[in-house]
């Protein structure tokens, strides 16, 4: 079992101990770090950005506009671009590079969607339909925020979501509480390390399951 939103909360309540701090300040500064954590910030620490959290991979449903070749995807997109294919289920082509896309196609096109690129939170097409047309794209989505008590961290593994979310928050909080304090700011400091600690085995955890998986034969 993982952890819940009061959980979190009650470990750094009991461990800040300070008043100034109150219920929605945790809750949201938890909130912030699994926005943090799904985006891939390591805030510095000696660790590579994060590559995405695979729990959080998702097929947006992208509609075209008439006589448009671009749309916004929807807000809930986060980051990525693994693929995109038609409602028949047939793969579009993809392109990384815009100025690549823009030179392969000039001009419109009253075909179905064919291709594609990815830009911020922008997604092009070719070609151009003349009615509004769905198609699909693999990417990865914002994590749901944490809001009732029983929420749960989404997206991070359970085996890490105590340490990665209660040191980040103790780490935030603790950065406040000391930044006026002559003595070296030893709590901060030792919250730190353990969220970055955390951050490498999280880290090691999704390029090990980005491994290809081989099945021996016999």
């Amino acid at each position: 079992m993982g952890e819940t939103l009061k959980s979190l909360r009650d470990a750094v309540v009991n461990s800040i101990q300070d008043p100034s701090f109150s219920d929605a300040d945790i809750d949201a500064i938890l909130n912030r770090g699994l926005l943090e954590i799904a985006g891939g910030s390591t805030r510095g620490f000696d660790v590579p950005t994060l590559p995405p959290l695979p729990d959080l991979q998702y097929d947006f449903e992208i509609t075209t506009v008439i006589g448009d070749g671009s749309v916004t995807i929807p807000e809930t997109y986060q980051r990525g671009n693994l693929y995109a294919y038609d409602e028949s289920g047939e793969f579009l082509q993809r392109y990384d590079s815009l100025i690549a896309f823009h030179k392969a196609f000039k001009s419109t096109s009253d075909n179905s969607v064919l291709a594609y690129h990815v830009r911020g939170k922008k997604i092009f097409y070719w070609g151009v339909p003349s009615s509004a047309t769905i198609f699909h794209l693999g990417a990865y989505r914002l994590p749901t925020v944490m809001g009732a008590d029983n929420d749960v961290p989404d997206g991070i593994p359970d085996h890490l979501q105590y340490r990665l979310l209660y040191n980040y928050c103790c780490m935030e909080c603790y950065s406040t509480i000391e930044q006026d304090v002559r003595s070296a700011a030893r709590n901060t400091e030792k919250h730190s390390a353990e969220y970055a600690k955390a951050l490498t085995d999280l880290y090691s955890v999704i390029k090990k399951e980005e491994e290809p998986q081989y099945v021996e034969e016999y």
